[in-house]
């Protein structure tokens, strides 16, 4: 019987099917990964928003207690990155959506007070969840702004 001269020796190499079958297999593995990772970030960036909103109302509740019963007013566009009055005092920097790189833009996050301005009683933050398909509302009082009232509770989501 006749032997090859790489099976005498021992040593035999991979054939091409086999490491196209095993690159074939790492890729398949890698973009369920991958895709399981992105549902993970997106989780996590909804997650700092939802934080972000319960900063964002304690440092609100600061600002009435020191300022005679009353909000901060709603500021041009109602964006709150805009608010004056709350940094640095109630809050070290404003909070704004991990997705904007330009804070007061886009899909940031949003803010209006009620009420003339010794008169601010309540207040509505907007923000947007990626897993919701549209805005969610956190509101302190019984106001809500016209053209907010559709948009769903954040606690609902």
């Amino acid at each position: 019987m006749r032997h090859s001269k790489a099976s005498s020796s021992g040593t035999r190499g991979f054939t091409l099917i086999e490491l196209l079958v095993v690159v074939a297999i790492i890729g398949l593995l890698s973009s369920v990964v991958l895709a399981s990772l992105n549902g993970a970030r997106v989780k996590g960036r909804d997650a700092r928003r939802l934080a972000d909103v319960k900063q964002i109302q304690l440092a609100l509740e600061l600002y009435y207690d020191d300022s005679d019963n009353k909000y901060p007013a709603s500021v041009s566009g109602n964006w709150l990155a805009n608010v004056v009055g709350l940094t640095p005092t109630y809050i070290s920097t404003m909070p704004h959506d991990p997705n904007i790189s330009s804070p007061g833009t886009g899909n940031d996050y949003r803010y209006w007070s009620s009420g003339a301005a010794n008169q601010r009683k309540g207040y509505s933050v907007l923000i947007r969840l990626e897993r919701a398909t549209d805005w969610c509302r956190v509101t302190v009082g019984e106001i809500i702004p016209s053209g907010w009232t559709d948009n769903p509770d954040c606690s609902e989501v």
